[in-house]
Formats: C-alpha cells, sequence, structure tokens
C-alpha cells in the first residue's frame, strides 16, 4: 500500500516540478549519451582494425574521464534540486509526514530519474556512436564501412556506472532529508 502511494507521489512530485526535473532528465540523458557514445566508438574502432591500438586507447581513456566527470555534473545537478526542494521536504514533515516515506518518495523519483535518464541515453547513443564513428572514420581518412551495432557489453557497462552515481546520488539525498 506505501510503495504504491509512495510511487504516485513521487511521480506527483515530477509533474509539478517539471520545470526543475525536465532539464534534469535531459542533462542526465545527454551525459549518458556522450558516455556511451565515446565507448560504443571505442569499440567500434578496436573491431573495425582500421585505426591504430593508440586511437582505441585514447577512447577507452577518454569515455572513463567522460564518466567520472559526468558523475560529477550529476551531483552537482542533483544537489542544487535538492537545495530547491528543501522546502517542500520541511512542508512534508510539518505536516506528519515521516522522514523515512519522504526518504521513500525521493528514492522512488531517483529511480524514476534514473531509469529514464540511462534508457534515453543509452538509446539516444546508440544512434549518435554510428554517427560520431563515421565522423571519426572520415576525419582520419579511412574507408567508411558502417554497419549498424549496439554494442551490449558497453551498455551494460553504462548501465552499472550510472546506476552506481544514482544510488550514490540517492544515499546523498536520503542523509540530506534525515538531517
Amino acid at each position: 500500500m506505501h510503495r504504491h502511494w509512495n510511487a504516485r507521489m513521487a511521480w506527483a512530485n515530477m509533474k509539478n516540478n517539471k520545470s526543475i526535473y525536465l532539464p534534469y532528465l535531459m542533462a542526465a540523458s545527454l551525459i549518458v549519451m556522450l558516455f556511451y557514445s565515446l565507448r560504443s566508438v571505442a569499440l567500434m574502432v578496436a573491431d573495425s582494425g582500421a585505426a591504430g591500438a593508440t586511437m582505441n586507447a585514447m577512447l577507452q581513456m577518454s569515455s572513463w574521464i567522460c564518466g567520472m566527470l559526468s558523475l560529477v555534473i550529476l551531483f552537482y545537478i542533483n544537489s542544487f534540486i535538492m537545495k530547491r526542494r528543501k522546502k517542500e521536504f520541511g512542508l512534508y514533515s510539518v505536516l506528519g509526514m515521516e522522514k523515512r516515506h519522504i526518504a521513500m518518495v525521493i528514492a522512488w523519483e531517483v529511480l524514476l530519474t534514473g531509469t529514464v535518464g540511462i534508457l534515453c541515453g543509452i538509446v539516444l547513443g546508440a544512434l549518435f556512436s554510428q554517427l560520431l564513428f563515421l565522423l571519426l572514420l572520415k576525419i582520419v581518412g579511412l574507408p567508411a564501412a558502417l554497419r549498424f551495432q549496439i554494442p551490449f557489453g558497453e551498455a551494460a557497462a553504462t548501465v552499472v556506472l550510472f546506476g552506481i552515481g544514482f544510488l550514490v546520488l540517492l544515499g546523498y539525498d536520503i542523509i540530506s532529508v534525515c538531517r
């Protein structure tokens, strides 16, 4: 009963705060898309055998740097959202809602935003990575032989990295609400 109520309340909060959550979802999707695209292009370069090992190593390293910076950006955006919503959480507390219920609402919000951001980012990244690979081959001057592929191993790495990132955000949000 409470789980269903918390999920509905989280959805209602996100709809009411769409001016905050829509840019957040777009930023999360864009960040996930960039990371996944870099990982995919690195794999496509390695599979094509057309480019050297140095380019593959550079793409691999840049994708992980992008991933770490992406998590920092997500943390910053999330802390901005939490600061804007502190009065709302205070009002819930005054109206008799316990901290654990507020934490469950926040957990549902993070679950929803994380799932949508990761899924949209991977879908957009699958399309963008193909374009990025063609552009890279054109810049390097190699013949372009593109076959559409979605590297599921890279999608799994993206889900793991950003899943852990959103779990850390959830922990931070819950700690900030409990204080």
